[in-house]
């Protein structure tokens, strides 16, 4: 299924509408890749979650895509691209660093400008 362009949230405190849905999926023929969570960065780069395949690897990829002057997104150059056994991995340690963060009073929900 391609990719909507609606302006509707993907989820709700994720920030702006980002102009892009969370894809279906089907297992049985899979349509790589699969933008799986967007929300903003600041006012110029979106933040995009994508389930891919890469020379061989299935992945996850974490990376910033900035606004293209077209109207469509590039990704930038920063961002994690992993295997995808490194998922749970990787969702444990972000879980642990959410409950430092709290313990620590640190403000993990985005504030006014």
């Amino acid at each position: 299924m391609p990719i909507s362009r609606k302006d509707k949230h993907l989820d709700k405190g994720l920030g702006k509408a980002s102009g892009i849905e969370v894809q279906s999926v089907s297992a049985a023929s899979p349509k790589l890749p699969v933008v799986v969570a967007q929300w903003d960065r600041n006012a110029r780069q979106v933040v995009r979650v994508t389930v891919d395949h890469y020379k061989g690897c299935d992945t996850i990829d974490l990376r910033g895509w900035y606004h293209d002057p077209k109207g469509g997104f590039k990704p930038t150059p920063s961002g994690l691209t992993l295997a995808i056994w490194h998922l749970p991995a990787l969702i444990d340690a972000l879980t642990k660093a959410l409950d430092v963060a709290n313990e620590l009073g640190l403000q993990t929900e985005r504030g006014e400008p």
